[in-house]
């Protein structure tokens, strides 16, 4: 009987390259709060649109795409990180561990877009 759970990707399915960002505040030399996102991994991934939808953005009705990436285990993750893939900012909604034997994990992202900027 098959699986109701959909197969987790293959390490051949993963051939994108993906960049796994963390955000980062520090203080500058005035005593401000400096806001930036910082570089944590260069990972390979499998990227698939995951559908989408339509959001209430600054009073504005506003289309948003979903995708799924999925890459090797690591520890460490977190929705306070995002994906850069292909100039295009995802920000992490959901992290999955599917099979639970931590060798890949499926993150469901939002996309931001390419002008999402530097600041959260």
């Amino acid at each position: 009987m098959p699986s109701p759970i959909a197969p987790v990707a293959t390490i051949g399915q993963l051939r994108e390259r993906v960049t796994l960002q963390g955000f980062a505040v520090s203080v500058d030399a005035t005593g401000d709060a400096a806001y930036s996102w910082s570089d944590i991994a260069s990972l390979w991934a499998r990227v698939r649109p995951a559908g989408g939808g339509v959001e209430m953005l600054a009073d504005r009705r506003t289309a948003v795409k979903g995708y799924e990436v999925t890459v090797r285990w690591r520890d460490g993750l977190s929705p306070a990180q995002r994906i850069v893939w292909r100039g295009r900012f995802l920000e992490i909604v959901s992290i999955g561990n599917l099979d639970e034997r931590h060798r890949r994990v499926t993150l469901g992202c939002r996309d931001l877009g390419p002008l999402a900027g530097t600041t959260p």
